[in-house]
């Protein structure tokens, strides 16, 4: 017996001292790779040829003057780029590594030029850089700026090829979702750039499987944020650039009709959820300009060529009530892929109101991606247009990306201008919550159901959140504004209070929010002027 145990030991000893040594010999394999692996001796280089496009979108405006802004935070570099400068946290470092400035409408050949030859002088030091995300999208803009300026130089070649040698042993299945989609795109590129099959076919392998995994039926991408929906439109549209206008590389008739597909049903449904003002909703993790506008890639859609209808929403849960001049978008929609809610908000049944192309009712949005307070307030259900039993969240969200147990929605009926369904987030606690819209001229009428009702039911809040600029005042049980009225039944009590809304990352501003208390059931009558 003890020998056996003795045996055991040592086995797990073996395997845990084996996984440390593969660990090792990967991140060297890596770092190897990408600074010295270039050479003929190695066979890591390979020429590349400068491709054509056909109106790529400009980038924002980002460098200017050795100084960077990402995220409304500005950093100037008098003594040289430190690309792994970290106290605006990961997400700040990453976009200085993605490399998207060389693709803005001011920047030169020279200037670009100067810049990549100063970040392959400090790769072997840096850390972020290497990463498999930040490496796919440096890659595609690399490419494209190369391409653009018809730059064919050896150093940047080897470079580049090492770069994407690197990410063929790195691609991120482990992480999916738009990772893993990001990954393709970028070999893909590298493919077309370097004329290497084994690139081309890798990219080809990961966008045939993931596009169909990660488009929904209504042409919704799956993690359900219409900013990374746009932000994935717009690679789908630059790789269906690419293949339209590099057929002397490469010609697939059955891949290119399998993103062209793609792209048609995401425009769809991008049409269906953008406003008349031209924004779109700013759920789960979205915010301002991050991506491309709805404008913006429509006409770069056009450009390609490409003709689309408005989709029916359906399988993402998401449901726009357009009459005259109101806009209603409403949320029935799961917490993301169940494998991958990373980019999910507590926010089941929340809703956005425009009228007149003015915001009323709006979502806070996000301001951070580090892990704090502000990232799980903004993460909760308090933060958005929804109710909350007692005082937990319908989906427990934590870690900045993680999601425990979560609500799942059942839609009981709807029609052209009703929908109701109920959650089962507080199923725990014995209870569930229903709610029902009602569209009428100028009116829309909500109706909260907390069931079954028993003598122990707690007190729930439901939220409203106002648009910064939107003047309120509360005369009984109503809300009045200057161009809607919202009048409560049922309720217990209504409070006046502050929220932060975000103006994009970084920037928080004061506005205004009510919180409605109530028992079993609540109706919220919005009356539009």
């Amino acid at each position: 017996m003890i020998s056996k145990l003795f045996l055991l030991i040592r086995t797990v000893r073996y395997l845990k001292l084996k996984q440390i040594s593969y660990r090792i010999y990967y991140l060297f394999r890596a770092r190897y790779r990408s600074f010295i692996g270039f050479s003929y001796k190695y066979k890591l280089y390979r020429k590349g040829k400068p491709l054509q496009f056909t109106g790529l979108i400009p980038t924002n405006c980002s460098y200017d003057s050795n100084t960077f802004t990402f995220l409304n935070r500005s950093v100037s570099f008098s003594k040289g780029i430190d690309w792994d400068y970290m106290d605006n946290g990961k997400l700040w470092a990453y976009n200085l590594n993605y490399f998207d400035f060389l693709n803005q409408r001011n920047m030169t050949a020279e200037v670009g030029s100067a810049i990549m030859f100063l970040f392959i002088d400090q790769l072997q030091n840096l850390q972020n850089a290497i990463e498999p995300y930040p490496s796919s999208l440096r890659g595609m803009n690399w490419v494209k700026f190369l391409s653009t300026h018809k730059i064919e130089r050896k150093s940047f070649d080897r470079f580049l090829f090492g770069q994407y040698r690197v990410l063929l042993d790195n691609v991120e299945y482990h992480l999916l979702g738009n990772h893993l989609l990001e990954n393709g795109c970028s070999l893909l590129f590298g493919g077309y750039y370097f004329n290497g099959k084994e690139l081309y076919d890798k990219g080809r392998e990961i966008l045939t499987t993931e596009l169909k995994e990660q488009i929904l039926q209504d042409g919704a991408h799956f993690e359900l944020s219409p900013m990374y929906h746009k932000i994935i439109l717009n690679r789908v549209l630059d790789c269906l650039n690419l293949m339209q206008n590099n057929m002397d590389v490469y010609s697939d008739s059955d891949f290119k009709e399998l993103v062209n597909r793609s792209a048609i049903k995401m425009l769809g449904w991008l049409s269906a959820v953008t406003f008349s003002d031209g924004t779109t909703p700013r759920v789960n993790d979205s915010t301002e300009e991050i991506s491309a506008t709805s404008e913006e890639l429509f006409e770069y859609a056009k450009r390609l060529g490409l003709k689309w209808e408005v989709a029916a929403l359906k399988e993402s849960g998401y449901r726009m009530f357009k009459q005259d001049t109101m806009e209603l978008f409403v949320d029935y929609g799961a917490i993301g892929p169940d494998y991958i809610p990373g980019h999910a908000h507590s926010d089941t049944f929340s809703y956005i109101l425009n009228n007149k192309g003015k915001h009323l009712l709006v979502d806070p949005g996000i301001s951070t991606y580090n892990v704090g307070y502000n990232r799980q307030k903004e993460r909760s259900t308090s933060s958005h247009n929804t109710v909350r039993y007692g005082k937990v969240d319908q989906t427990e969200v934590w870690g900045g990306f993680r999601v425990g147990r979560r609500a799942k929605v059942e839609i009981i009926t709807e029609s052209e201008n009703t929908i109701k369904g109920f959650h089962n987030g507080y199923e725990r606690f014995g209870v569930f919550h229903q709610r029902e819209f009602e569209v009428l001229d100028n009116q829309i009428i909500v109706k909260d159901l907390i069931y079954p009702n028993n003598k122990l039911l707690g007190i729930s809040k439901a939220y409203f959140h106002f648009y910064p600029d939107v003047r309120m005042s509360l005369r009984g049980a109503s809300v009045e504004l200057e161009d809607f009225v919202i009048k409560f039944e049922g309720n217990l009590g209504i409070n006046l209070k502050e929220y932060n809304y975000a103006v994009g990352y970084n920037n928080l501003v004061k506005a205004k929010m009510v919180e409605v208390e109530f028992k079993e059931s609540l109706t919220s009558s919005i009356e539009l002027y």
